[in-house]
């Protein structure tokens, strides 16, 4: 009870104290529910901060026009900031790198102009000095009322990654030539021991006894082989000609058309029928798309059956990449050699079958270049289907 006394002793008409009373039990149970409603918020808020600063990642919520409205504890790390207070309310674009900024504001403003947000890579400067590089993803906060209030920004920082990420590129090119020279110096020398050698069967064969003209043979045979196979090295290590081009559209139309002219004779030979869908333009060189169907139009006319070999060409473009298929009738590839037939210089059926095992590898490489994925559906003697995937470009 809530109560409220008045002295009216001096009032003639009332001449005592007068006691008032209130039933406040619904109020008093109101306001203690408000008071543990703030405790629990209050809690929560603690937790919540808790969480965000356990995040590794820089969680910020921006405002309108790029400053910071709330910044965890890992991205105040991130940019060398000694307290919350030094970011707070200001603008983070002129920390950004200057070559990153428009398109990093870009984003935020997209945010709040209704956008669905996205991802970005941009470089930062700290406030101790020190560029670093930073992968974002910005959404949208919004209040009851579905109004935008702020741009919420998970960034990672990837400097270590991308530094990683070079000097990986730098090995693998270091490799690339190195393997490229090395074919290219290896054929002079080995095509010099086939010819010397087959010289010397020519001009003293009749002199040579039988065991020494069957080394002969077999000298001129490694050589050749040897060229064939340094010759599918140098095709391997010059697969990814200028690898750091963006790819550019390609008709597969004509890309295919070529193919088949080229196999003209192959195919003509074997009896083989190709049936090739209407094939879409696709983010791929012409040179290496054209690599990939000669290897694979070429392996399905090699490996045939008894029956009279037929191969299907077809394409579909799916959301966010294209799904290719080459799909033969030939003799099939068991279920445990379906991964190892991608290795280089993998084959399996010895020398029945000409060639080295290297255009499977050059397909995988290319592929893996565009970011794409190979693989073959088979059973044995029931045939294959090769089906790589190409990403769509991303404007």
């Amino acid at each position: 009870m809530e109560s409220t006394i008045t002295d009216l002793t001096e009032e003639p008409s009332v001449g005592g104290i007068v006691w008032n009373y209130r039933d406040i039990t619904d109020r008093k149970a109101a306001e203690r529910a408000l008071r543990e409603s703030e405790c629990r918020l209050k809690d929560r808020e603690r937790y919540l901060q808790a969480l965000l600063d356990s995040v590794p990642e820089c969680i910020t919520v921006l405002g309108r026009n790029g400053e910071v409205l709330e910044m965890n504890a890992a991205g105040l790390r991130m940019l060398a900031a000694e307290s919350i207070e030094q970011v707070l309310g200001k603008s983070i674009y002129s920390l950004i790198d200057l070559h990153d900024r428009a398109a990093f504001q870009s984003l935020n403003d997209n945010v709040f102009r209704g956008g669905v947000g996205g991802s970005l890579e941009f470089s930062i400067t700290g406030f101790k000095g020190g560029l670093r590089t930073f992968e974002t993803h910005v959404v949208a906060l919004r209040d009851e009322a579905d109004r935008v209030t702020g741009a919420l920004s998970a960034m990672r920082d990837v400097t270590e990654r991308k530094v990683a990420e070079a000097a990986l590129r730098n090995a693998k090119d270091g490799l690339e030539q190195f393997a490229y020279a090395a074919a290219h110096d290896l054929q002079e020398p080995i095509r010099n021991v086939a010819l010397f050698t087959e010289l010397l069967a020519q001009d003293y064969g009749d002199k040579l006894d039988e065991r020494a003209n069957e080394f002969i043979g077999i000298t001129i045979e490694g050589a050749r082989r040897m060229e064939a196979l340094v010759k599918d090295l140098l095709s391997y290590a010059r697969s990814l000609d200028k690898p750091h081009e963006e790819p550019v559209d390609t008709n597969a139309n004509e890309v295919i058309a070529e193919v088949l002219d080229n196999l003209r004779t192959a195919i003509s030979t074997v009896g083989a029928e190709v049936a090739c869908a209407d094939l879409p333009t696709m983010p791929i060189h012409r040179a290496h798309l054209l690599q990939l169907f000669q290897n694979l139009v070429g392996n399905a006319l090699k490996y045939k059956s008894e029956r009279p070999p037929r191969i299907e060409i077809s394409a579909v473009k799916k959301a966010d990449e294209f799904v290719v298929t080459v799909r033969d009738n030939g003799v099939g590839i068991p279920a445990n050699q379906r991964e190892r037939i991608f290795g280089v210089f993998k084959r399996l059926h010895g020398r029945s079958v000409p060639g080295n095992g290297i255009g499977l590898a050059i397909c995988r490489r290319i592929i893996s270049h565009y970011e794409g994925r190979i693989w073959v559906e088979s059973n044995e003697r029931e045939g294959s289907a090769f089906v790589f995937t190409l990403p769509c470009l991303r404007h």
